[in-house]
């Protein structure tokens, strides 16, 4: 009888405790622990970031693009102050963007 009260089978060499094919003091050696996994780099994600700024960076130029093409065709009109002002406000939006990415 092993430790425990188990019996060892001689012939498939393996513990034999009611059902269980185990002991407490018998274990497996399955060779060297697996490496723990690299850590994340710090950069991951920022390609992401970037094209999703540039997308947004894009889209706000085309609605500047044409912003200025109604401006520069509505020479009389009476509301240019208010699309001077869009123009700028877009205008720096979009120079900000420039900077943050």
């Amino acid at each position: 009888q092993g430790k425990g009260g188990s019996l060892f089978d001689d012939k498939h060499g393996l513990f034999n405790d009611d059902l269980a094919l185990h002991d407490e003091n018998f274990a497996l050696d399955d060779g060297p622990a697996p490496a723990p996994p690299p850590p994340v780099p710090s950069y991951l994600g920022v390609s992401e970031r970037v094209e999703a700024s540039l997308r947004r960076i894009s889209a706000d130029m085309e609605r500047l693009h044409g912003l200025h093409a109604v401006r520069v065709g509505s020479v009389f009109a009476l509301d240019l102050h208010r699309r001077d002002e869009e123009i700028d406000a877009l205008t720096e939006r979009i120079t900000g963007q420039f900077r943050s990415a």
